[in-house]
């Protein structure tokens, strides 16, 4: 169960707005990936770059990398 908002979007007014800044992230996650990045080099690139989490923090794992891939909301699943 998710238990706050997807990285990328923010709640306003009762619905999910994307976040410019965070949605570019999203979109960069997605293409290394499609472009033979493993999802645990992702994550230690995110993590050596600074970048925060969905938690804000600098520190990514390769699971933090796989639940953005594999959640259905990027890409177009209705939400909120």
């Amino acid at each position: 169960m998710q238990r706050h908002t997807p990285l990328g979007y923010q709640i306003q007014n009762g619905r999910a707005e994307i976040q410019p800044e965070s949605a570019d992230l999203v979109r960069e996650i997605f293409d290394s990936y499609l472009h033979g990045s493993s999802t645990g080099r992702i994550a230690k690139d995110l993590t050596q770059r600074g970048i925060l989490n969905a938690n804000q923090k600098p520190s990514w794992s390769h699971g933090s990398v796989v639940n953005i891939l594999d959640n259905s909301r990027y890409i177009g699943d209705a939400f909120y």
